[in-house]
C-alpha cells in the first residue's frame, strides 16, 4: 500500500468511526430488527448469540479480546454472564458508550483503538472475537494479520462477517459497498483463504444466510 492509498484508507476508516459516533443509536435499531435479519441476511438475530456463548464456552483462564465490540448489541447478555477477562476494543467512542451501558456494573478492559493497529502484546489473547466487522474492512489481510499477531499459539479465533452467499443478501451488501458502507463484498472462500493467510487453520465454518461464522486455531509454530 502506497502513502496515497493509505492516506485515502484512514481518511475513509475516520468517516466510518465519526458515522458510527453519531448514529450508532440508529444501527442498533437497523442491525437488531428481527424482520431486518430475515429478510436481507436469511437467518435469525439469535445466531449472533449462539456464536457468542460457543465462543465463550471454553473453560481456559486466558484473556479474551472482543475486537471491534461495536455496541454489544447481541454479545452483552453473554458477556455479563460470564466470568472471563474480558478486552473490548473499538474504534468508536459512540459504539463503546453504548456498550458500557449495555454492560452495566460487569467489569472488562475498555480500549478505543484501531484494528489495523492493536494496542497490545504479541501472542496476549487466548481468544479472539471478530464479530460483524470484517466485510465492512477494505485491508481485511492486515487486520487477520493483528488479530494473529495477538492471539497465543493455539489459540482460538471466532469470526463473523457477510458474504456473498444468497440473491438478496447479495444485492443489498453489493449496495451497501457502492455506498461505502462497507467494503466490496466477498465470496465465502476467500474470507476462509484470508484467515488461513493469517497464520489461522481452520477449525469449524458454517454459512447462515448471508452470514459466515468462523471458528479458528493459531498455528503453534
Amino acid at each position: 500500500m502506497n502513502d496515497a492509498t493509505a492516506s485515502a484508507s484512514s481518511l475513509e476508516l475516520a468517516n466510518q468511526v465519526r458515522l458510527y459516533d453519531v448514529w450508532a443509536w440508529l444501527y442498533d435499531w437497523v442491525v437488531g430488527s428481527r424482520p431486518y435479519h430475515r429478510i436481507v441476511w436469511g437467518m435469525s438475530p439469535g445466531e449472533h448469540e449462539r456464536f457468542a456463548h460457543t465462543a465463550l464456552a471454553a473453560p481456559d483462564e486466558d484473556p479474551i479480546l472482543d475486537a471491534g465490540c461495536g455496541s454489544l448489541l447481541f454479545t452483552a447478555r453473554c458477556y455479563r454472564k460470564s466470568s472471563q477477562r474480558l478486552t473490548l476494543l473499538d474504534a468508536s467512542a459512540g459504539m463503546l458508550a453504548r456498550a458500557r451501558r449495555r454492560m452495566g456494573s460487569r467489569p472488562a478492559n475498555w480500549v478505543q483503538g484501531d484494528l489495523r493497529a492493536l494496542p497490545f502484546e504479541a501472542e496476549h489473547f487466548g481468544r479472539v472475537l471478530h464479530f460483524g466487522v470484517l466485510h465492512c474492512i477494505d485491508d481485511a489481510a492486515l487486520v487477520l494479520r493483528e488479530l494473529a499477531r495477538v492471539t497465543r499459539r493455539g489459540g482460538r479465533l471466532y469470526l463473523s462477517c457477510l458474504t456473498l452467499a444468497r440473491p438478496r443478501g447479495d444485492a443489498f451488501l453489493q449496495r451497501l459497498a457502492r455506498a461505502g458502507h462497507v467494503a466490496p463484498p466477498r465470496r465465502p472462500d476467500e474470507v476462509l483463504q484470508a484467515i488461513e493467510d493469517a497464520g489461522f487453520s481452520l477449525r469449524a465454518q458454517q454459512q447462515r444466510g448471508s452470514f459466515l461464522f468462523v471458528e479458528a486455531e493459531r498455528a503453534r509454530t
